[in-house]
């Protein structure tokens, strides 16, 4: 499973993309989090090291740590998405579950599945494939990889 940012707006788009990555987890996030100062807070109040993270890297530690006390992949993010405020939209790739995780609230997106592709966009117009699934409105959607 491959996972790419192909395409963002000009210059004068609202909110940038940003990625974010260590060996298990990859990130990226489109939006604004109203609540982020929050959440830096908290985790600096556990000990981790946010003073200089941007976004993107704050959302990847804040998952980190719901991973750190054993927490999956679904329930980290279900946890993370309950928490933030704003509109985003937010894509996970976590390596050791070999699942990709789709969340968003207040950011349109949409899905196309065929074989082992995979493409997510926020603009049909992003997307050169067809037919496009909807993601629903604050969703949390989970693909995962089946070895046989």
């Amino acid at each position: 499973m491959s996972l790419a940012c192909l395409r963002q707006k000009p210059q004068d788009e609202k909110y940038p993309v940003h990625l974010a990555a260590t060996e298990e987890i990859a990130l990226t996030y489109h939006g604004f989090i109203d609540n982020l100062s929050d959440i830096q807070e908290q985790l600096l109040q556990l000990g981790y090291e946010v003073d200089s993270l941007c976004s993107s890297e704050v959302i990847l530690l804040f998952i980190r740590r719901y991973l750190d006390i054993e927490m999956s992949a679904r329930e980290a993010s279900l946890c993370v998405l309950k928490r933030l405020k704003g509109e985003f939209a937010i894509i996970a790739l976590f390596a050791d579950e070999q699942s990709l995780v789709i969340a968003q609230r207040g950011v349109p997106m949409m899905l196309f599945i065929k074989e082992n592709e995979v493409s997510i966009c926020s603009d049909s117009t992003a997307c050169l494939v067809q037919p496009l699934m909807q993601i629903e409105q604050d969703s949390l959607l989970i693909l995962r990889s089946f070895q046989k």
